[in-house]
């Protein structure tokens, strides 16, 4: 099977900047056994981003034209909530990076490279979702 999500590049950005930080996260906490509730939740909300972002882009937007229009709207308004959650777990996670940093919790340098990440995936979100909100109320632009 294969899913539109997989082809979507914000997707593959997000997983990819994802299982760095799950990974890291599951060595200092699990095997390295540092109990740090930051780094706890830089590793759970994690995968949160990447499953809502797939969520969110997995629209067949070419069936448009063959769809009636109230499911189309129920479509963009379900991605747009989609987004808004991806936003809610990757705040918590550069919240979280944010207070590693400044608790110089090793690996600092990898935490900074994260924040630095996740602030280019708040942007691309945020084009997305006024695409998707340009879509719903055209006279928006």
């Amino acid at each position: 099977l294969d899913f539109a999500f997989e082809q979507d590049a914000l997707y593959k950005k997000v997983c990819k900047w994802s299982d760095k930080l799950h990974e890291l996260g599951h060595i200092i906490y699990d095997e390295q056994g540092f109990k740090d509730s930051d780094i706890f939740r830089v590793t759970i909300n994690a995968f949160l981003v990447a499953s809502k972002i797939a969520y969110a882009v997995d629209m067949d937007e070419d069936s448009f034209d063959l769809e009636d229009e109230h499911i189309i709207k129920i479509e963009l308004e379900t991605s747009i909530r989609a987004f808004s959650l991806a936003m809610t777990f990757l705040q918590r996670i550069r919240e979280s990076l944010v207070i590693l940093i400044n608790k110089k919790v090793h690996p600092t340098n990898q935490w900074r490279a994260s924040l630095a990440a996740s602030d280019e995936i708040v942007l691309e979100i945020q084009k997305r979702v006024l695409g998707l909100k340009q879509k719903l109320d055209p006279k928006s632009k």
